[in-house]
């Protein structure tokens, strides 16, 4: 069996957004889980530069407690100097109490985690979060498994729910989507057969990881 070397990166915070970009009708609704856009952005925080091609694997498990809403003001911009910006207030979903287990096959993000280049982010510049524990761990390619707390392709075989559309890839420059693509968010404890299935050997866990081909796909 297949074995490749990964960093596990133990991030948790008090708070996460990762906001639904494609629906936004006076309440702005959070994505449960955290597109592979918010992860990437995520590591290039801690890199200290914008990662635009990963070359690695990327796998992650996320939970949280509760879910609730907030209630955000924000002001329209104008040029006229003798205009008061116009006020609003939006409903923004939130979740609390947040644990994220990142699977990365770049050993390098070790150093990377251990001394961020920049702020560490769950979401919006309010959700900071701290780096809990960083160690290297193998992972054994067994093509079947059990996996729970993360999302998924919606062609993956074996799970079922409803298609979610998440940004995947995002141009940091000019908040372009590149790619974009429908997933499947899981919950609960589902057993799948799928080459990006792999078994974090001495955790009794299995772990779905995403290649570079799938996140580099425009």
């Amino acid at each position: 069996m297949k074995v490749e070397k990964a960093v596990k990166i133990k991030i948790t915070g008090w708070t996460a957004t990762f906001t639904n970009i494609f629906f936004k009708t006076g309440k702005i609704l959070a994505y449960e889980m955290p597109p592979l856009s918010s992860l990437i952005g995520l590591l290039s925080a801690a890199k200290g530069e914008v990662i635009k091609d990963v070359d690695f694997k990327i796998g992650y498990e996320f939970t949280y407690r509760a879910k609730s809403w907030d209630a955000e003001t924000y002001y329209k911009a104008t040029k006229r100097k003798d205009a008061k910006g116009e006020s609003s207030v939006w409903f923004k979903n939130f979740l609390y109490d947040v644990e994220l287990n990142l699977y990365l096959t770049d050993l390098s993000f070790t150093d990377y985690f251990k001394k961020p280049r920049y702020t560490i982010l769950l979401g919006q510049s309010h959700d900071l979060a701290t780096v809990e524990e960083i160690k290297e761990v193998d992972l054994i390619k067994t093509g079947k498994g059990t996996i729970n707390n993360t999302a998924v392709s919606v062609s993956t075989k074996g799970v079922s729910g409803v298609p979610i559309i998440m940004p995947v890839k995002i141009d940091l420059d000019t908040r372009e989507i590149l790619n974009q693509k429908p997933f499947i968010i899981i919950k609960r404890p589902v057993s799948i057969e799928n080459d990006n299935i792999y078994m974090v050997k001495g955790e009794n866990k299995d772990v779905y990881l995403y290649s570079p081909e799938f996140i580099n796909a425009c």
